[in-house]
């Protein structure tokens, strides 16, 4: 069996969901069972009514008319969604009265996306010969808690959607809506913004299924945001723990939470492109051939965080005292995004979403507080970072030479993952800048031209090899980006390899 999803982009018109039933025709020896996302927009626009709807003003007619365009050139009947529109209507006519967008009434008003888009595309399958059926995914047993905006699968829904699945006619397609479930008491939840890839993934997991595959928009991952770096080169296989890291710290393709479900399963998750079906994309696996290892797999930017630094003598050589920081953020519900310490002190980042008035209450009892707004945090994922040393003289000696402060430091446990804090304004320029310095480079040169920290010996020339060091050859850093990295310099390479220390660039600070 095969999971399919196409987010909003792939069913955005009716052009792209003819394109999406071709490709689910072709699939349909697998047995696919296909998620989709509402069609493109529409998720927006439902936000936007509900937020009307607050001030006493009740309208459906834009969301009708976005859908009833789609089903016109579908030449499907326009009656299809009557059902849903007048739930719609009354809903929002629900926040009108309370003149306040619940988080319960936010989760009933923004499902019907889902539930309107996947009715659309099973009634065009069938008018193009295919045995499909529409299904909301909590009538197929996803069950979460009841954090309407952004639930947790509960244990139960991976032996009751078998059940429910087992049920469907062998030879039948489900369309089943993503995004959205529903608690133990039958409230509608939604799984989150991109929460359609967890929903493919869980349904995966629950099914055994033999791969996932997640229709968009690109060529698979990129090596950077392709709006930000056009020459961004797909990643062709790429492990789960580094698509986990790329997906948590900005990369678009992916919902943060898609991962997890398959990996527990050991399931591939592949990334396509519905309107480039030649493009093999990028496949996710458990754990992938190291030897055909970039250096940096790729590099993610997550502009709009707010950067946190509490400071307080009460935390030298004493215990519980990060217990009581992290409690604070757990109380006021805010994720924690990248954390540094040093004896006294601790520098949490989180989205600029939240609002932080709480839990700065809290945390000004701890210590001293300050908050700095308006950063953004550059994250270089890739699995040979654990074992290559000298790349921080790399990252920091390229954005010191661009005179890019960099504001704080983390490296992830995994250590296959390192992140630090810029100004927002400065974020394309320093991904742009890293991306040269790591990926520009020629294909004879592209992997690991130099003796890896183990030893081994790549194939190069000595005509290709740059005038350094043995030391700084050590790194598996291409020749080309060794030879034009701004802020590139053997000497202090050399240095840094050596003492394991950054030149004092007046540049960089840490927190």
């Amino acid at each position: 069996m095969l999971v399919m999803k196409f987010g909003g982009t792939s069913v955005g018109t009716a052009d792209s969901i003819k394109e999406v039933v071709g490709i689910i025709r072709d699939y349909k020896d697998k047995k696919p069972l296909v998620v989709v996302s509402a069609l493109s927009k529409v998720t927006d626009m439902l936000i936007e009514a509900a937020k009307m709807a607050v001030n006493g003003e009740v309208s459906v007619d834009d969301i009708r008319e976005r859908h009833l365009d789609v089903i016109k050139h579908l030449e499907l009947d326009a009656a299809i969604l009557e059902p849903e529109l007048k739930e719609l209507g009354h809903a929002l006519t629900g926040v009108s009265y309370v003149k306040k967008l619940m988080p319960e009434l936010y989760a009933v008003v923004v499902s019907f996306g889902e539930r309107m888009s996947s009715k659309i595309i099973a009634a065009y399958a069938r008018s193009a010969g295919l045995n499909a059926a529409a299904y909301n995914a909590f009538d197929l047993g996803l069950k979460t808690d009841s954090n309407y905006e952004e639930a947790e699968v509960l244990p139960e829904s991976y032996s009751l959607i078998p059940v429910s699945v087992g049920n469907i006619g062998q030879d039948e397609v489900p369309i089943v809506t993503g995004f959205i479930a529903k608690d133990s008491s039958g409230s509608i939840t939604t799984l989150g913004r991109g929460g359609s890839d967890y929903t493919a993934s869980i349904f995966a997991a629950a099914l055994n299924a033999e791969e996932v595959q997640i229709w968009t928009d690109v060529d698979g991952i990129l090596s950077a945001d392709p709006k930000i770096v056009p020459s961004a080169k797909t990643i062709k296989e790429i492990s789960f723990s580094e698509a986990a890291e790329l997906a948590f710290f900005g990369a678009r393709v992916l919902h943060p939470k898609t991962v997890t479900p398959a990996l527990n399963k050991n399931i591939p998750v592949r990334i396509l492109n519905t309107f480039n079906r030649s493009s093999s994309g990028t496949v996710i696996v458990k754990v992938k051939n190291e030897n055909d290892s970039e250096l940096i797999t790729a590099i993610a930017c997550k502009r709009s965080i707010s950067a946190i630094n509490i400071s307080s003598p009460k935390m030298l050589l004493a215990y519980g005292f990060m217990k009581k920081i992290f409690d604070a953020f757990a109380r006021n519900k805010i994720s924690v995004d990248v954390v540094s310490t040093s004896e006294v002190s601790v520098s949490i980042t989180v989205d600029a979403k939240y609002g932080l008035t709480g839990l700065l209450k809290e945390l000004n009892a701890l210590g001293a507080v300050n908050v700095a707004y308006d950063k953004a945090s550059v994250s270089l994922v890739g699995s040979g970072l654990k074992n290559t040393p000298g790349i921080a003289g790399i990252i920091f000696g390229t954005l010191g030479e661009a005179g890019i402060n960099v504001e704080m430091i983390s490296m992830g446990a995994s250590e296959i993952n390192i992140s630090f804090i810029v100004e927002e304004k400065n974020v394309e320029k320093a991904v742009k800048l890293l991306h040269k310095a790591f990926f520009d480079m020629s294909e004879t040169l592209k992997h690991k031209p130099f003796a890896s920290a183990g030893g081994k010996q790549a194939s190069v020339s000595e005509s290709q090899k740059p005038s350094v060091s043995d030391d700084a050859r050590k790194l598996k850093l291409p020749t080309h980006a060794q030879e034009h990295a701004p802020g590139f310099s053997p000497g202090v390479l050399d240095k840094t390899i050596k003492t394991g220390k950054l030149s004092q660039n007046k540049s960089w600070r840490m927190i």
